[in-house]
């Protein structure tokens, strides 16, 4: 219940936009009791921007901006796969995104 609890907080607030609530709906049925989004239903990844793509039909920059807006508004994490080599994200690589749920409170 705090991952569904935390998407309708989202879809209270006047920053967080349709798209934003796309990404956030779709990424938190595959989110465990603790936030870590997992695997789908066929082992894929749920953190793969791609596999957002395909799920959602949403453009590439439209998930990248999203999922950056929704951490960036303390809703969740997101730890992109990075190219050490080229000291840049990986494009399209799989990343890790863990939904932020309240430590207890009002929050």
């Amino acid at each position: 219940m705090p991952i569904q609890a935390r998407i309708y907080g989202a879809i209270l607030d006047p920053q967080v936009g349709r798209p934003d609530l796309t990404i956030f709906a779709v990424i938190g049925q595959y989110a465990d009791e603790t936030g870590v989004v997992g695997l789908d239903e066929t082992g894929a990844n749920v953190g793969d921007s791609r596999w957002l793509v395909a799920r959602t039909g949403l453009h590439a920059s439209v998930v990248s901006r999203s999922l950056t807006r929704l951490e960036s508004l303390g809703y969740l994490q997101w730890q992109r796969a990075w190219d050490p080599a080229r000291r840049a994200p990986l494009r399209g690589a799989p990343s890790a995104i863990k939904i932020i749920l309240p430590t207890g409170g009002n929050d």
